[in-house]
């Protein structure tokens, strides 16, 4: 390597250099002394044994300046990736916890909860749900993977199987009907997740009264909501008689949620 050069008008020929080489390189040669750039290892020990200044350095300075920028950027670089990936296993803890604690709560739910992907595999399940199935399902449920990444086709009846794939792939909104499972009546809703890909779904025992009840008031809030603004608009047309009717509506619909809660 050329990185020294002996300066021979320099040198006095003490040879501190040629003694302090460690593969000697240096050469003596009619009393000049020159350098083997094939043994050369750029140790430096001979610029630094020499008391003359005849051994100088062979580079140019700018590009050993760009070395050392280049080496100091690389550092630097090296450095911000590891900041990145000590955020990233941070972010991915986070992420995990959250995970678990999301599906701890769905657990506790009594609502049976099901998550399913375009490739018709479960994503997740929480334990009312899997009480819905047979009994080899909840075997396999009680399992170590439980029902995650299992195909949901035949787990339930083939015609909610079939509306759960009009859901994937219709992208049409929310989904919302009655089902029958093991002779008691459900209310299905099945709700789009599409930055994912997936649907996630709630079953509600229409036959659990608490549940029967908050059901009943949704929908006849819901009703009420698609229906009002064309009474009211009647009743603009129609005049004052009208306008008494949507006051008795509202008085039954009162009168009906407070009933529910009850």
């Amino acid at each position: 390597m050329k990185i020294f050069a002996i300066n021979n008008a320099q040198c006095n020929q003490c040879k501190q250099c040629y003694i302090a080489c460690p593969v000697k390189a240096i050469k003596v040669i009619n009393n000049d002394i020159s350098i083997n750039y094939d043994e050369c290892i750029a140790c430096g020990l001979c610029f630094k044994a020499c008391k003359q200044a005849a051994v100088t350095i062979n580079v140019d300075t700018q590009k050993i300046n760009e070395y050392i920028e280049t080496a100091r950027q690389v550092k630097e670089q090296n450095k911000r990736i590891e900041n990145l990936e000590a955020e990233n296993k941070s972010l991915r803890q986070d992420i995990e916890k959250s995970d678990n604690r999301l599906h701890v709560l769905i657990n506790k739910l009594s609502v049976a909860v099901v998550a399913v992907n375009r490739n018709n595999r479960i994503l997740f399940a929480n334990e009312a749900f899997v009480q819905l199935l047979d009994y080899e399902l909840r075997q396999k449920a009680a399992g170590i993977t439980g029902l995650e990444n299992l195909p949901f086709e035949n787990m339930l009846k083939e015609d909610i199987h079939e509306t759960f794939q009009n859901a994937l792939h219709n992208d049409e909104g929310i989904t919302a009907m009655d089902v029958e499972i093991n002779h008691t009546l459900y209310g299905l809703s099945i709700y789009p997740l599409k930055k994912e890909g997936a649907v996630i779904a709630l079953l509600r025992n229409l036959s659990d009264i608490q549940i029967a009840r908050d059901e009943i008031e949704a929908r006849i809030n819901n009703v009420i909501d698609q229906n009002m603004a064309m009474v009211q608009n009647i009743g603009f047309l129609m005049g004052e008689e009208t306008a008494k009717t949507t006051k008795i509506l509202n008085s039954i619909t009162q009168s009906i949620t407070s009933g529910l809660k009850r």
